[in-house]
């Protein structure tokens, strides 16, 4: 008798199992495939300790009703509970993960990159984009002066003034990005890796008389409200970078 019950018990653990076990494999494949980033490391660890915590759970209840035998009430009310609490647990989940994957990402977002692949490439962009956005400002500004101020000449000063403005605020992006990471990015007696810093004194200085350009020849843009607010909402933004820069070199 207590040999038939053992093997019973032994039957009834391994049958639970084989469920167990099928209901983990189905329960992570769901979990997977309802993230979006199922590629990440992260997503798939957090789906697997949820799928696993349910195998366990499942595992438990096995094991606690296979010596009573079964009971098909018991049973359809355990499944009854644990559809329930895995609908109510999983949307659970998914809202905390996600929370916590968007808190993440914009965390990492602000967050300040200091390794070295970003080092480099502040630096490079400063060589290729800031310089070059500078000089081409600068040519615009001659382009200007060069035109003589007649009615058909107007719409083309107005386009080299809004170029002027776009391409001193590339420049003044550029290189504030690398006077905030100067300790890595300039050169100076002290240091000896990065931009070398009268090349960003230089490009300052630019920055100012084609800041000075802007404000004198302003009044090329003419009345409409909507284009002024957006100039000067642009211009504005260009004066704060371009202080920045100057106050941190």
């Amino acid at each position: 008798m207590l040999c038939r019950m053992v093997i019973y018990m032994i039957n009834s653990f391994k049958n639970f199992e084989r469920l167990r076990y099928r209901l983990s494999n189905d329960m992570r494949k769901i979990a997977v495939e309802s993230q979006e980033n199922t590629d990440s490391l992260s997503g798939q660890i957090a789906n697997t300790i949820f799928a696993t915590m349910f195998s366990a759970f499942i595992t438990e209840v096995a094991f606690r009703d296979s010596e009573s035998g079964f009971d098909f009430s018991m049973i359809a009310k355990l499944c009854g509970v644990f559809i329930v609490v895995y609908i109510i647990s999983y949307i659970i989940y998914n809202y905390i993960y996600k929370l916590i994957v968007k808190l993440w990402n914009g965390f990492r977002v602000h967050s300040v990159n200091t390794g070295i692949k970003k080092m480099i490439q502040i630096q490079k962009d400063f060589d290729n984009i800031a310089c070059d956005s500078i000089l081409i400002a600068r040519e615009y500004q001659s382009a200007f002066d060069d035109l003589e101020m007649t009615n058909e000449n107007k719409n083309l000063r107005i386009f080299y003034y809004y170029e002027i403005l776009h391409y001193l605020d590339t420049a003044c992006d550029k290189t504030e990005a690398l006077v905030k990471n100067k300790s890595d990015c300039i050169r100076t007696m002290n240091e000896a890796t990065g931009v070398d810093i009268f090349r960003v004194i230089n490009i300052k200085n630019m920055m100012i008389e084609l800041d000075q350009f802007l404000d004198d020849k302003c009044s090329i843009i003419g009345d409409d409200p909507s284009q002024n607010e957006a100039v000067n909402y642009q211009h504005a933004e260009v004066k704060r970078k371009i202080n920045n820069i100057n106050s941190n070199i």
